[in-house]
């Protein structure tokens, strides 16, 4: 009963973190509200999906129980309805500062929360000495939300682009393993939730990322 609570809080938690970046994009992009509601809601259940698909859990939990659903739409509404009246009285100025602020804090919540509830779905269906594939839900779960989401905002998918994103999950699911082994799930997904967090944070801190070739570079060796 405790992990139960435990992951129900996560969920909840991960689930306003990326329904709040969905549905801030779908503003940022110009969206109506609709498309706000839309964006909320696979950013925030889209991992989850791919997941559910890949593990053979079907129907995907968010069709199995509301609370993802309820929950995302709930929030993107929130916040509509906030951005609506600011933009009346003449206050949305800041909105650009704003967004880029709290969104690196949004996907690094949300990342680092459903990294841990996409491992425990591949401990639910019995995977649990599974390690390729506890990680690979985890990661999935983690990062699939924020790849729909940039997608369907026609614009480079953030992992792809920005500090270290992806990588952080997959340590962090690394180290759940043999925490979990050893203290339990509710140890483990704390050590995950944690060593994502902080390598986000860090990365975003110090402005960390992979190593990659400049499209600027690239088109310049081809005499462009």
């Amino acid at each position: 009963m405790e992990i139960d609570i435990f992951v129900n809080i996560l969920e909840v938690t991960g689930t306003v973190a990326f329904a709040s970046s969905g549905a801030l994009t779908a503003v940022q992009c110009g969206m109506d509200l609709l498309g706000v509601n839309v964006l909320a809601l696979v950013t925030a259940a889209g991992g989850g999906v791919i997941r559910d698909i890949i593990i053979g859990r079907l129907p995907p939990a968010m069709f199995s129980s509301p609370l993802c659903i309820l929950v995302s739409l709930f929030t993107a509404n929130l916040i509509f309805i906030i951005l609506k009246a600011a933009c009346k009285k003449n206050k949305l100025s800041r909105f650009t500062d704003i967004y880029d602020r709290i969104m690196p804090v949004l996907d690094t919540v949300g990342l680092s929360v459903f990294t841990v509830t996409g491992i425990n779905a591949g401990i639910d269906l019995g995977y649990s000495t599974n390690y390729f594939l506890l990680v690979f839900s985890g990661t999935v779960t983690g990062v699939g939300g924020g790849v729909i989401r940039d997608i369907m905002a026609d614009r480079k998918p953030y992992i792809f682009v920005s500090q270290i994103y992806a990588c952080a999950a997959v340590v962090g699911a690394v180290v759940f393993l043999p925490v979990y082994h050893l203290c339990g799930f509710i140890a483990a997904g704390a050590a995950c939730f944690l060593t994502v967090a902080v390598i986000r944070s860090l990365a975003i801190f110090f402005r960390w990322n992979l190593p990659h070739i400049s499209s600027k570079n690239f088109r310049n060796s081809k005499g462009e």
